[in-house]
């Protein structure tokens, strides 16, 4: 977006001041004429007002300037240098041409031939200023092309990345579960080995005390006595012993 906004800053002013030089060069034209025409209240300094202004659009095109209603940013592409500095010269002509026909105003007057010379002067001024507007616009629209293309490609970059690390966090995931998934199963198969091992060694316990009876009874400690009362109190006590 700022690749953008810089765009159009840099651009439409410059835009805007080719067609104010232009508008001003008319002016000065069309007052001079007044002036020739009798109009007493125009001078030659009025009329040369306006194509100062037009120079100074010149001017600020190439190198940056500001007015009230323009800011211009010095000039950066190459391509239209040329085309400035040739307006520049065309504009110097002019006022010249301008001076001459008022010091020889009794000759210079609408039709004669330094009259005429002016007009397809500024005739050419005019083709020339719009060939410089035409161009500025296709700059423009170049750049502008080129900024979305890079835009694109900057958005197809991100989703491919977006992409890549949703599949990279899925398959980070999948491992995590599968490795989840083994330590619990390992550590049921350990809690069950533990318990078939006991539940041998109690069994194999059980069958040795069986298979050997005496270490049995032994081990147990088991006494068996039997008391009987016999006549006048007396006790009979038998211990077996197996």
């Amino acid at each position: 977006l700022s690749r953008t906004a810089g765009l159009y800053r840099r651009y439409v002013p410059l835009n805007d001041a080719a067609r104010e030089m232009r508008m001003e060069a008319i002016t000065a034209y069309l007052w001079f004429e007044e002036m020739l025409g009798g109009d007493e209240q125009t001078t030659l300094e009025d009329v040369l007002k306006h194509l100062d202004r037009a120079q100074w659009y010149a001017n600020a095109m190439l190198e940056g300037g500001e007015n009230l209603h323009l800011r211009l940013w010095p000039l950066e592409a190459p391509r239209l240098h040329a085309e400035i500095e040739s307006l520049k010269n065309q504009l110097e002509d002019q006022r010249a041409m301008l001076v001459k026909r008022f010091n020889a105003m009794t000759v210079s007057g609408t039709g004669s031939e330094i009259d005429r010379l002016y007009h397809n002067k500024l005739e050419a001024f005019i083709d020339r200023s719009q060939s410089l507007e035409a161009t500025i616009k296709s700059i423009m629209a170049h750049e502008y092309r080129y900024l979305k293309y890079v835009w694109a490609g900057i958005s197809a970059c991100c989703l491919c990345l977006f992409i890549v690390a949703g599949l990279v966090f899925y398959r980070f995931e999948r491992l995590r579960r599968d490795h989840y998934l083994k330590l619990l199963e390992m550590q049921q198969r350990m809690i069950r080995n533990e318990k078939l091992a006991s539940l041998g060694a109690m069994i194999t316990g059980i069958t040795h005390e069986v298979n050997n009876p005496n270490t049995f009874a032994e081990q147990i400690g088991a006494t068996l006595t039997v008391q009987s009362t016999v006549g006048s109190g007396s006790t009979f006590r038998l211990k077996l012993n197996a």
